[in-house]
């Protein structure tokens, strides 16, 4: 079972642009840094995301393991294991888990099964120790993908239940809290999304969708839809790019793996390889084929000039981390 069908189950400006030279980058200058995992999150889990040096695995139910088990690479220890609890909630259904800049909070998106046979749709924030700080019921946004920016806001991708992945619909898919759990904005409506499968759930073969922040923009990449979508911490909407969709030697199109944000600007993703975003020309470039980038396959998560990609082993606790110039 891999994330989309665990997921599955669960689910009811004017900013100046950052220069770019068109000319494919190759990072000679990269650091790199290897992680294999001794310590194991057990149990069955999904592909893990990358949060300010913490890895996040989701646990698959009915194996008595936690929602979440969270682990520090560097030390190779378990740095968490989480199992969300919301208001008046029979049973919980988690969907993703973020880090705070600060690394003692974690805020999780959630379903609910409710004492009066209802559903609810929450964020639920709480310490690293596993102690609920607040919980903020959302619903009918059903927050698919979560990520903390550096300035400890909350962003969310996902969709309006109520429309039922409608692609002309006009509610907002991306939602941004305080740490706190106040709602500051709502951006990007559904309908510049074109197509009828709900946003935030992996969908073969195109990959999974992607949410990515730094200090100055959010990045949401739809890749069933083609749309990459930049957006300031204003809310205010940057730009929409439509690049090509990379596609295999027969034409079918490549599954996306991760996508990341830098903090200049540079937005990078998984897709054969791993590519950087060309605002010049429009396109993912080609992907890299040497260096410290060039085995990758898969992009857990990046931060400030840091990109954590796959080890060249195969083993799938083997990471590199790549640190650019």
């Amino acid at each position: 079972m891999n994330r989309a069908e665990f997921l599955s189950i669960l689910a009811l400006g004017a900013v100046k642009k950052p220069a770019f030279s068109a000319t494919r980058m190759h990072w000679q200058n990269a650091q790199t840094r290897d992680f294999r995992l001794l310590t194991l999150p057990g149990g069955k889990t999904a592909m893990p995301t990358w949060h300010y040096g913490l890895l996040v695995f989701l646990h698959f139910p009915g194996d008595g393991s936690p929602h979440f088990t969270v682990i520090d690479p560097e030390a190779d220890r378990i740095f968490a294991r989480v199992t969300a609890q919301a208001p008046e909630a029979e049973e919980v259904f988690p969907i993703d888990l973020a880090v705070f800049l600060d690394r003692k909070r974690f805020v999780i998106s959630a379903v609910t099964r409710n004492v009066k046979g209802t559903r609810s749709l929450w964020l639920l924030f709480l310490s690293s120790g596993g102690q609920p700080l607040h919980a903020e019921k959302v619903t009918p946004f059903r927050p698919a993908r979560l990520a903390v920016a550096p300035d400890e806001t909350v962003w969310a991708l996902g969709d309006d239940v109520r429309a039922g992945g409608s692609p002309d619909s006009t509610s907002p898919v991306l939602w941004h809290w305080s740490s706190g759990g106040q709602l500051l904005h709502r951006v990007l409506e559904r309908r510049l999304f074109p197509q009828t499968e709900p946003l935030g759930e992996a969908l073969p073969p195109h990959g999974d969708p992607g949410l990515a922040v730094s200090s100055d923009r959010v990045a949401v990449y739809a890749p069933a839809s083609g749309v990459l979508a930049e957006v300031n911490p204003r809310g205010e909407i940057l730009d929409i790019h439509r690049p090509a969709v990379p596609t295999a030697p027969d034409g079918s199109p490549l599954s996306f793996l991760g996508l990341a944000v830098l903090d200049r600007g540079e937005i990078f993703g998984a897709v054969g390889g791993i590519r950087r975003f060309d605002r010049v020309g429009g396109r993912w470039s080609d992907p890299e084929t040497s260096g410290a980038l060039g085995h990758g396959r898969i992009l857990f998560g990046g931060f400030g000039r840091q990109l954590l990609i796959n080890g060249a082993s195969g083993d799938r606790f083997h990471y590199r981390l790549v640190t650019l110039p």
